[in-house]
This record gives C-alpha cells, sequence and structure tokens, in this order.
C-alpha cells in the first residue's frame, strides 16, 4: 500500500479536510455510536493466516492501492477527516482504501458470477445496456473535459494573480510561494483528468463502431 502526495495514476485520490463537516470518510477516537470499530496491532503473532495485515509506505513497487494523499488534490474521489490518539492520516486512508478495494472485489466478483448462467435475451439486454452507457459517455465526456479547461484558465489566472501580489506583499512571500505550488500541481492534475477524458472517449468511439 503506498500513500503519498505525489502518487503517478494513484487508484485512489482522497483530499486531507480539517473540518469533519467536509469529510465523506471520518476516522475519529471514542465516538458513541460508529459506523465500524477498528483497532491497531503490532504483529508479533497471528494466529489466523486469513488475517490481512496493511503495510502502509510513501513509496513502494508495484503495490496493491496507491494512494494520492494531501491537503490539496485537484478533484479528489475522497474527502478524510482523521481525529485518533492511535492512526495517523496515512494508516486511515490505507484502512478506507482497503475496504473501498475489498468492496469493488466482492461486487465484480458477484457480477461474474451473475454473468456465468445468462440466458440470450440476458446477453442481449446487457450489450443495450453497454451500448446506452457507451452513447452517455460520448454525450458527457466532452462536457467533462469542457468543465476541467475551465477549471485550468481559473486556476491559471489565479497564479498570476499570485505572481503579482509578490511584487506588492514581499513579506508573504513563501505563502504566496506555496500556494503557486499548489495551484500549479492542481492545474497538471487537471491537465492529466483531460488526457484520461481523452483517452476514454477515443475509447468510447472505438467501441460504438463495434455496435454499427
Amino acid at each position: 500500500m503506498s500513500a503519498s502526495s505525489s502518487a503517478y495514476s494513484p487508484d485512489l485520490k482522497i483530499k486531507i479536510v480539517s473540518n469533519p463537516s467536509q469529510a465523506n470518510l471520518g476516522l475519529a477516537h471514542n465516538l458513541a455510536k460508529p459506523d465500524m470499530r477498528v483497532c491497531k496491532i503490532e504483529k508479533r503473532h497471528i494466529g489466523s493466516e486469513e488475517i490481512t495485515v496493511i503495510q502502509v509506505t510513501k513509496t513502494s513497487y508495484s503495490p496493491d492501492i496507491k494512494i494520492q494523499l494531501s491537503e490539496n488534490i485537484y478533484n479528489p474521489d475522497y474527502a478524510i477527516y482523521v481525529d485518533s490518539e492511535n492512526f495517523d492520516v496515512e494508516e486511515a486512508a490505507a484502512l478506507f482504501a482497503v475496504i473501498w478495494k475489498s468492496s469493488r472485489d466482492e461486487a465484480e466478483a458477484a457480477k461474474e458470477a451473475n454473468s456465468e448462467d445468462r440466458t440470450l435475451e440476458e446477453l442481449t439486454a446487457n450489450l443495450a445496456r453497454q451500448k446506452a452507457e457507451l452513447v452517455s459517455n460520448k454525450s458527457s465526456i466532452p462536457r467533462q473535459i469542457s468543465i476541467h479547461k475551465q477549471n485550468i484558465l481559473k486556476m491559471e489566472n489565479r497564479r498570476k494573480t499570485l505572481e503579482r501580489m509578490i511584487k506588492t506583499n514581499p513579506m508573504e512571500i513563501q505563502e504566496i510561494m506555496k500556494q503557486m505550488s499548489q495551484t500549479g500541481q492542481m492545474i497538471l492534475d487537471a491537465k492529466t483528468e483531460i488526457y484520461e477524458l481523452e483517452m476514454e472517449y477515443e475509447y468510447t468511439i472505438q467501441a460504438l463502431k463495434l455496435f454499427e
């Protein structure tokens, strides 16, 4: 499991927030009515081989799950709030990532099991659904790309504003430079989103040709 602010092509993008009302993932100490309880143990001896042990590192060769984790993330999948005596934010993010992957794997396994004994009518209906999804993607992807491009223009304008502020606020140059760096990273992330959407759009067009 790899969790860092600079993860390339992450499986999950998680933004760290300081306000629990802004989060859709939360891990806190001694909550009265939690959705689930977790514990942290040191692995000296574990009796069952089925227990999953999570190893978290900032750099790992071929991790099972790669997480981009930072306070400044463009278009995150989740926002996380952590207030725990036992878990730091990287460990909490890794825990939620394992739960996310487990749920996804179970859903895919169930989908495969259900698809093994399909009738011709079910297969026809499934193909129709796939075509409808592709048609929907063909329409929605250009709109998503347009939104990202508009966001890039806004962020580039913000960066120009920050550049002007350096000249008028030399005493705050470190904070301004930090904001410029964060804005620059968000612009790069937005451009990556556009590239991935363009690849998905090309795939969608090619897939639709198979239905012609």
